[in-house]
């Protein structure tokens, strides 16, 4: 009798590991529909009205050019020449801090690896698709950048941080930096397709990269 509430309590743990793992490629799944249905509004040219009107709608407020500096800024906080230093150093500390070098190289490679793949992508395409060209911000990078980069430590903080106050303040202070550089750039003439294009391949790559390490090495 021991030794079954002994396996029952050790399979506990392993059940909800597995449920987190089928969650994660269950929402990289979403967000691949989702960035399937953007492509087709695109090449299909029914996202252009609708980026229309949203641009018109947001752009008619910001007429002051500190407004456009101050949102510029606040864009810089998702481009690559920001994203791709601090993984970096984010690579680091979650080796020192976890002690578990593999986990800080994969944050780094799964950043890295991600922004290369955009771009490579973007370039085949263009010589072949012609819609590429009307539409050759699809999807943006800084949107894809800032995703993939704050969705990845949005999915780690679970896992790294235990107390609940903090980890709460965390989570909603980079979903909500996330939402703010996409508004800021949908404001400063960035179509609003290309943004949420942006946003779904960068949060599918996020959810695959946690995904696939938990498979492989099963604790973080």
């Amino acid at each position: 009798m021991a030794e079954n509430s002994f396996k029952n309590v050790s399979a506990q743990p392993k059940i909800f590991f597995l449920l987190q793992v089928k969650t994660l490629f269950l929402l990289g799944g979403v967000f691949s529909a989702f960035f399937i249905l953007m492509v087709g509004l695109v090449f299909f040219d029914y996202a252009h009205s609708m980026d229309n009107a949203i641009f018109s709608l947001m752009r008619s407020n910001s007429s002051n050019p500190i407004l456009d500096q101050t949102l510029q800024r606040i864009v810089f906080l998702g481009s690559s020449q920001f994203v791709l230093p601090l993984s970096l150093l984010v690579g680091v500390f979650l080796s020192l801090y976890r002690r578990n070098l593999v986990l800080g190289v994969w944050f780094v490679l799964s950043v890295v690896l991600f922004e290369a793949l955009l771009e490579s992508l973007k370039h085949l395409l263009a010589y072949s698709i012609q819609w590429l060209s009307r539409s050759a911000n699809f999807p943006n990078a800084t949107a894809l950048s800032l995703t993939l980069f704050y969705g990845l430590l949005v999915l780690l903080i679970p896992h790294l941080i235990t107390h609940q106050t903090l980890k709460n303040i965390l989570f909603y202070s980079l979903f909500g930096l996330i939402l703010l550089i996409g508004l800021a750039l949908i404001v400063l003439g960035v179509s609003f397709s290309s943004v949420l294009g942006g946003f779904c391949l960068g949060a599918l790559g996020a959810c695959f990269s946690i995904g696939i390490y938990l498979s492989v090495f099963q604790k973080i």
